[in-house]
């Protein structure tokens, strides 16, 4: 009696492809290409292209990301403010003179 080892119908089934179900030209076309395709088509809808901008714009527009950052900057400032922030420097009684 046998415990290990492979066994027959057991693991992941193979995932059979389908002869021609992409396209030659989109074969390798990233996602964010696509939408800009679809967004620079004239032909297309109006509002599938405005869709299709905005999805664009998140990874486009880079602006966005900085000022967020900057304003977690500035809320760890402020957190690090009063109670929670450096203290003063001891006092010197003693002057050299």
């Amino acid at each position: 009696m046998s415990r290990g080892g492979k066994r027959a119908g057991a693991g992941r089934k193979k995932k059979i492809k389908k002869p021609g179900s992409g396209s030659a030209d989109n074969k390798n076309l990233l996602p964010l290409d696509y939408l800009l395709s679809v967004m620079r088509d004239e032909k297309a809808d109006p509002d599938r292209r405005m869709r299709a901008a905005k999805c664009c714009a998140q990874y486009l527009n880079k602006r966005g990301d900085r000022s967020q950052q900057d304003s977690k900057k500035r809320a760890a400032e402020r957190a690090g403010r009063g109670r929670f922030g450096p203290g003063a420097p001891p006092l010197r009684i003693v002057k050299n003179e």
